[in-house]
Formats: C-alpha cells, sequence, structure tokens
C-alpha cells in the first residue's frame, strides 16, 4: 500500500465521521420538532480483492418504526377503500335518481310500462 492509498483510505473513513456527525447534529437540534424522525447515515466497506481501500457513505435514511409503519399503511388502505366505496355509491345514486321527483329509476320503469299496449 502506498502514501496515496493510505490517504485516500484515511479521507473516505474522515468524509463518513462528518457525515455522521452532521446527521447526528441535526437529529439533536431537531428533537423537539412535532413529526421530525431521526435520521441515520450507513456505510458500505469498500473492499478490493479482500483488502480495504476505504469506506462509502450511504444517503441518511429515517429510522423509522416498523409496527408503526404497518398500522399507518393499514389505515392508508382502509381510507383508500372507504374512499372508493363512496365513489361507486355516489355514481349509483346519481344514476338512480332522487325518488318522488320522477328521476329516479323506479319512477322511469313505471312510466316505461304504462306506455305498452297489451296486443
Amino acid at each position: 500500500m502506498n502514501l496515496g492509498s493510505a490517504l485516500s483510505i484515511a479521507g473516505s473513513g474522515i468524509a463518513n465521521i462528518d457525515a455522521r456527525l452532521a446527521v447526528v447534529s441535526q437529529n439533536i437540534a431537531n428533537a423537539s420538532t412535532p413529526g421530525y424522525s431521526a435520521e441515520e447515515v450507513n456505510q458500505l466497506d469498500q473492499t478490493i480483492a479482500g483488502l480495504g481501500v476505504g469506506v462509502r457513505t450511504l444517503p441518511a435514511t429515517r429510522v423509522t418504526d416498523a409496527v408503526l409503519r404497518g398500522q399507518n399503511l393499514q389505515q392508508a388502505s382502509v381510507v383508500a377503500d372507504l374512499t372508493t366505496r363512496q365513489s361507486a355509491l355516489q355514481a349509483i345514486d346519481q344514476v338512480q335518481g332522487t325518488p318522488g321527483q320522477g328521476t329516479d329509476l323506479a319512477s322511469l320503469l313505471g312510466a316505461m310500462g304504462g306506455r305498452f299496449q297489451p296486443f
């Protein structure tokens, strides 16, 4: 390993530490902000032929509770289901018309049936 490789490895490590410290300070600064979720920085060790050549800093990701996320997704699907049903029922109501005004389905069918003449 030459000096250039060593400096490159050290530089990637320092950049990774810098990114982690930035995220930690952001988490501390926003800890009391309503709705804020903490973030974390992940890293990926880089190797070539089994020899370490540095570290790659991955983008920050939000730290979330898997159970709460699952409940949130479940509630979102319930809301979507109810919204779809509401739209379908409104369309049915619109086609059937308002009872008693002569524009509802029963009145229209009755009027049409009254126009048929027996043979």
